[in-house]
């Protein structure tokens, strides 16, 4: 039993620790704002990661009562709770089955099971990290972007920009660069890419699953850094084909990621590519899935091309307040009578 967040904070003070010691920044003098930066609630059990610099600037700074910013706040906590609630919750009954048991679903139901899992947990972190950010606000802190529509991600790499981005840049600044990052020759950047994203793997858990996830995108990205170098990026017509692929290439890592043993991810990826007998899933299942697919996709599509900040800016407060007020209800109404764990409390 290990107390609740304790990875998260751990990463927070390593990189204090080391900003101190490289000189980035002054050490904190005052023992209650430390421990303010190292306990802050809202971020506390599953991230973003916070860096020292980013979050003390901010505490000596005086802190009034805001409407626009409690609003903010609200509406991004709102998002939040519909991410985990109505879309993250419903995807176990879809899930859970097929990953107890893979070799009763057949090719079809393995599909649907793989790609509600990848909705599950993206729902179901970036709907904590929204939460996360948006109780900040309430408090008068800003909190670091946590994620970035990844799935709407070209390649590997911009997809690591995109997901997690508090670990992927803490992973790039206290693993990558100091092992050597890309200084030292081809061969060494990407051993370093290798072991950094193994090292990743490692965080999440101390079984082979996890060893063999790190290993699987560390390789991606190195593929990727080969190919990226010899050739130029391919745009127009194509993007939607590399989205595509790119999706692909992650879902299949999150079989690594969620199988209980090497045993079952080997056995679900081999009924994913060859042609499998077995159970499959109620019309009002893949209906579920289907709704939430749904609704990730527009997610990604509006906010790509619209900015939903200045929209909403030419609402009456009263509009935007009954809305938030009516989704707050549906939410209420629409989600599982046993709503589980945030994924990511296990890490």
């Amino acid at each position: 039993m290990l107390p609740l967040g304790i990875s998260f904070y751990t990463f927070e003070t390593i990189s204090y620790v080391m900003d101190v010691y490289r000189g980035r920044l002054r050490a904190e003098r005052n023992f209650l704002d430390y421990a303010l930066f190292i306990m802050f609630f809202p971020h506390l059990i599953a991230g973003p990661i916070v860096r020292p610099k980013y979050f003390l600037s901010q505490v000596p700074r005086a802190k009034r009562f805001d409407w626009n910013r409690l609003e903010l706040g609200a509406r991004l906590f709102l998002l939040g709770l519909v991410k985990k609630a109505l879309i993250a919750d419903q995807m176990p009954a879809i899930v859970d089955p097929v990953f107890a048991s893979p070799s009763d679903f057949s090719t079809e139901a393995v599909w649907i099971a793989v790609f509600c899992y990848a909705t599950q947990i993206y729902c179901d972190f970036s709907g904590y990290s929204d939460m996360a950010l948006g109780t900040a606000h309430a408090f008068g802190f800003k909190l670091p972007q946590n994620f970035n529509l990844p799935y709407a991600a070209c390649n590997i790499t911009e997809f690591w920009r995109r997901w997690h981005i508090s670990l992927s840049t803490w992973l790039r600044d206290y693993l990558y660069i100091p092992l050597g990052g890309n200084r030292h020759g081809t061969a060494a950047t990407y051993r370093n890419l290798i072991l950094t994203m193994l090292l990743g793997g490692l965080w999440h858990g101390a079984g082979w699953s996890f060893v063999f996830w790190g290993l699987y995108h560390g390789s991606l990205l190195a593929v990727h850094r080969v190919f990226a170098s010899r050739s130029r990026p391919i745009e127009g017509p194509f993007k939607p084909v590399r989205i595509a692929f790119t999706f692909l290439c992650v879902c299949i890592g999150w079989v690594l990621f969620r199988a209980e043993s090497m045993t079952d991810a080997w056995l679900i990826l081999r009924r994913m590519f060859t042609l499998s007998e077995g159970q499959t899933f109620e019309t009002a299942e893949v209906a579920i899935a289907l709704a939430a697919w749904t609704a990730v996709i527009l997610g990604h599509l509006v906010s790509s091309y619209i900015d939903m900040r200045s929209a909403l800016r030419w609402l009456p407060a009263p509009v935007i307040a009954t809305g938030m007020a009516v989704v707050f209800l549906l939410v209420q109404v629409l989600m599982p009578h046993r709503g589980g764990a945030f994924i990511y409390f296990q890490f």
